[in-house]
């Protein structure tokens, strides 16, 4: 059955449009909702998806738009997570646990969006074990490995570092590779570029907080 609604108002000098009320769609099937016959108000007769006709529950089927098209890949943001990470301090060996190191704080959170971590951590250590101090210090247990493509490294903003044995004006910086769940750290303290932070130069009590982002 159709409902026929004529006429209503003139718009200017536009025709004033015929009307038509579509009634006899069954349940969760929307193939006319109103049609016209003036260019005012346009609808086509083309079946939309059906709307939550036969999704689960919990899930929603969605009508696609016909006006326009997206140009490359579009992905759905899929995954949102929050979590707690272990910070640890590890040499060239990065075995951060296995060198008898002995920690007083070791904070680490994490947000994961897609596939973007965003994370922190504030570590302090109080006695280095038998890490080897000639050697490049890292910070372990990141969430995630990074990804495995080289555009993709990353850098770690250090935002603290306390009773290190760097040079004055030196400044920390963390850098995290493809493929990895560790950060290096580093130093800009030369003209030329950053230098390793060594183990002994993190020292017994040196503490560090930083912050930064990375693609798995």
């Amino acid at each position: 059955m159709s409902i026929n609604v004529t006429p209503i108002p003139r718009l200017i000098d536009l025709a004033a449009p015929a009307f038509t009320l579509g009634t006899s769609n069954v349940a969760g099937n929307a193939v006319t909702a109103i049609a016209s016959n003036s260019t005012l108000l346009t609808f086509d007769g083309t079946d939309p998806a059906a709307v939550a006709s036969s999704a689960a529950v919990g899930s929603a089927t969605v009508a696609s738009r016909r006006d326009h098209v997206h140009s490359g890949s579009v992905t759905t943001l899929s995954n949102y997570e929050e979590g707690v990470w272990t910070p640890t301090f590890a040499d060239h060996s990065l075995d951060g646990t296995g060198e008898g190191q002995v920690y007083s704080v070791q904070l680490g959170n994490y947000t994961k969006i897609g596939r973007v971590v965003y994370f922190s951590f504030s570590c302090t250590i109080s006695n280095l074990g038998t890490m080897v101090t000639s050697q490049n210090v890292s910070v372990m247990g990141l969430p995630y490995p990074s990804k495995n493509v080289g555009q993709y490294s990353a850098t770690a903003s250090v935002s603290q570092m306390d009773s290190a044995a760097i040079t004055a004006l030196s400044s920390p910086t963390g850098a995290i590779t493809p493929n990895v769940s560790h950060i290096q750290l580093f130093q800009f303290n030369q003209t030329t570029g950053i230098a390793i932070l060594t183990v002994a130069q993190l020292s017994a009590g040196g503490s560090v907080r930083a912050s930064g982002f990375y693609i798995t």
